[in-house]
């Protein structure tokens, strides 16, 4: 049984979800994710082979996070990731650490649902998430070094 980093459904069938926003508001925040770890070569092996048209549309910016998300119907799973990406999104992800960040790096925003799907939205969780990423690697050398 795969473990389950996120899913739309349990976002826009919240009681708390915003009734106002159409329920792609709630794949936006897990596509983003998706997407940084498709561009960090976080994915495995069979989930690259398995889809890699829909990545090369990703990559080249012809469908945006929130279709990324909507393809494999609003789920993140590690069956999605490699090694270094489940680890990652163990600690930082399934923490709550992710959406926490998420939220405060668009302070207005009076939910995670109300951040725009953009390509400059992207980029700046992207540079977010590599630099998180990047503390962490530093932090399981330095572990592994003891």
């Amino acid at each position: 049984m795969p473990t389950i980093y996120d899913v739309a459904r349990q976002h826009f069938e919240a009681a708390h979800y915003p009734t106002a926003l159409p329920i792609e508001a709630a794949y936006l925040h897990i596509g983003v994710f998706l997407g940084w770890a498709i561009e960090e070569n976080l994915i495995s092996d069979a989930f690259e082979e398995d889809f890699m048209l829909k990545i090369r549309h990703f990559k080249n910016r012809e469908v945006s996070c929130t279709v990324i998300s909507a393809l494999w119907d609003g789920y993140i799973t590690d069956e999605m990731l490699n090694r270094d990406g489940r680890s990652f999104a163990e600690s930082y992800y399934l923490t709550g650490f992710y959406l926490k960040d998420y939220h405060k790096l668009y302070p207005k925003a009076s939910t995670i649902y109300h951040i725009e799907d953009t390509w400059e939205h992207y980029e700046k969780v992207k540079a977010h998430l590599s630099e998180k990423y990047r503390e962490w690697r530093e932090e399981n050398r330095q572990k592994n070094r003891s």
